[in-house]
């Protein structure tokens, strides 16, 4: 997709793709895929010269502040 979209010129890949892929991967409990998963949809977007889609910078900012992508400290808090 991402291909595609630079070939035909488009301002961003559509973000449906990386969405349903990142909700796969939170449902699978992995946590750092799907944060890479949007970082690399914002890259990709910075490179085509467009802004994100809101809704997966909303999905980002829930990602990295999601409890289990934290690390835990001695104490498990």
């Amino acid at each position: 997709m991402e291909a595609e979209a630079e070939g035909k010129g488009y301002d961003k890949p559509p973000h449906s793709y990386y969405r349903h892929l990142a909700i796969t991967y939170r449902k699978d409990l992995r946590y750092d895929d799907e944060i890479e998963l949007l970082e690399r949809y914002l890259r990709v977007c910075e490179t085509l010269g467009d802004e994100p889609s809101t809704v997966m910078l909303e999905r980002l900012d829930r990602a990295t502040n999601w409890p289990s992508t934290k690390p835990q400290t001695e104490n498990g808090r």
